[in-house]
């Protein structure tokens, strides 16, 4: 049988090959890739360094320096000094769980019209100058660092309490993000200012 004979006309005339022969599929077309859109990531610019907030940077670096002493020397000194170590501690972290809402309710009152993040808030990820950012968390770090060689150099002692310190030093970043810094407009506000 010839190769004729094989194909037979379809619909309107076309010829298709037999139901015994093969059928080729067409080619398939990739599917258009949509187009690319810019990254929505865009790193912030720098914040401006307008000097606000000197008192609370102060008296982030004045607590960690009276936590620092009394708590290497009731190291260094246990049956004397551990009672002052622990009074500091104690009243510091009370001090910093207090800073802590003050600085919290700020933020939600804020929060009407800019977009807040934690990390901005309390760790001043894009919210405050580089300057503020080292001061504040450089008194941050050493706190932490102090609670733990003091509390490890003594197990099982009030020098443990040294681990509640930090909330103080996390505390007063957030209160000078939530008085002094510097937040993008909320989404719905960024919208509807295009809109106008």
């Amino acid at each position: 049988m010839s190769r004729d004979a094989k194909r037979r006309p379809g619909k309107g005339g076309a010829e298709q090959p037999a139901k015994s022969g093969r059928v080729s599929k067409p080619a398939r077309q990739p599917a258009p890739r949509p187009p690319t859109r810019p990254s929505s990531r865009v790193k912030p610019p720098p914040v401006p360094d307008t000097g606000a907030g000197g008192g609370i940077i102060r008296a982030s670096w004045i607590g960690t320096g009276l936590f620092t002493v009394t708590a290497v020397a009731a190291a260094l000194a246990p049956n004397t000094l551990d009672v002052p170590a622990f009074v500091v501690s104690l009243g510091l972290f009370l001090v910093g769980l207090v800073v802590f809402v003050w600085a919290y309710a700020a933020a939600i009152s804020r929060s009407r019209t800019d977009e807040i993040a934690v990390s901005s808030l309390y760790l001043l990820s894009t919210s405050a100058p580089r300057r503020v950012q080292l001061q504040l968390l450089g008194s941050l770090a050493a706190q932490v660092v102090v609670a733990l060689v003091t509390a490890g150099a003594r197990l099982h002692t009030t020098l443990a309490f040294g681990a509640l310190v930090p909330l103080f030093g996390v505390a007063l970043a957030g209160l000078w993000a939530a008085r002094h810094g510097t937040f993008p407009p909320r989404v719905a506000d960024r919208r509807r200012s295009r809109s106008d």
